[in-house]
């Protein structure tokens, strides 16, 4: 696979899971637009498109957007050409965890201008306007180099170099990842992670949570496994616990502070002092064995 057929999409804002504003409704649908999004964040993901890909009401996708907007996780231009008509919205994805100046400024009029031709276009091609009143009903037609070059232009002028704290976060998150899936991968061959619901997304509500990869996220997969009637269809199904093995473990680690969990660290402690333990009774046999050696001598 070259580097032109690779997908181009953005994490979720990890901050976004924590917002009480917000519904798993709402998270599903920033998720559908990160993965539509180029390296710019830029997204042109028909509001249509979107409802049916989760399988929703139109109506679902519009209410979580505004919500969206409203806590300032998404901007959104376009929905009007030259001419009046609707066409669809140009979004871009608001990271919040990372500071980025002139944030009123994401946004270049070019930009915009590239969409409404865009949508001009295809409606010369034939296609007609939708009966909606905000949304142009429509594939998503525009090919990855359209979206790099409206973005380029949209970025012109800014660098948005990440520092090492914000690298070595990228490094620990995609080790996060890879271990869950491997983990996964082991417990259950055969499942596969990347056709799942959600994808990978649920894994970023666990990271930011705080959710320990040995003590809680691996013992819980693999006891839901266990016990699991069907086949997960999203790693949401494994959610509940492990949140509740992280709340168990923070509890019982403010009753008894040396307390650790069934984690790996946890296990090569214990075979340490097992070992240890062994041969301090090893050590003792040795001694009484001399010692009735030497009486029996006697």
């Amino acid at each position: 696979m070259t580097a032109t057929d690779e997908r181009k999409w953005s994490y979720m804002p990890i901050g976004i899971f924590a917002d009480p504003d917000l519904s798993p409704r709402d998270l599903q649908v920033m998720g559908v637009i990160c993965c539509s999004t180029n390296k710019h964040g830029i997204c042109y993901r028909s509001q249509v498109k979107i409802a049916r890909f989760l399988r929703i009401g139109r109506t679902t996708v519009v209410r979580a957007i505004q919500r969206l907007m409203k806590s300032g996780w998404l901007e959104r231009r376009g929905g009007k050409r030259r001419d009046g008509g609707n066409c669809s919205f140009v979004y871009r994805v608001v990271n919040k965890d990372i500071p980025v100046p002139d944030q009123a400024d994401l946004f270049e009029p070019d930009l915009e201008e590239e969409a409404q031709n865009l949508e001009e276009k295809r409606y010369k091609n034939g296609q007609s306007l939708s009966a909606q009143t905000d949304t142009y009903k429509n594939e998503l037609l525009i090919t990855i180099d359209d979206e790099d070059a409206a973005a380029s232009r949209a970025n012109e002028g800014r660098s948005d170099v990440p520092s090492q704290a914000q690298v070595q976060a990228a490094k620990r998150f995609k080790h996060y990842v890879n271990e869950v899936v491997t983990t996964l991968a082991r417990l259950k061959p055969g499942l596969d992670v990347t056709r799942m619901a959600d994808g990978t997304n649920p894994i970023m509500g666990w990271f930011a949570k705080g959710c320990d990869l040995e003590q809680d996220v691996k013992p819980a997969l693999a006891i839901v496994l266990e016990r699991a009637r069907v086949v997960p269809n999203s790693l949401n199904y494994f959610t509940k616990a492990v949140f509740s093995a992280m709340s168990s473990r923070k509890e019982l680690s403010e009753i008894n502070p040396n307390y650790k969990s069934f984690g790996a660290h946890a296990a090569e402690k214990r075979a340490r002092e097992l070992a240890a333990s062994r041969a301090r009774c090893d050590a003792a046999l040795d001694e009484l064995n001399v010692e009735y050696a030497a009486r029996g001598a006697l």
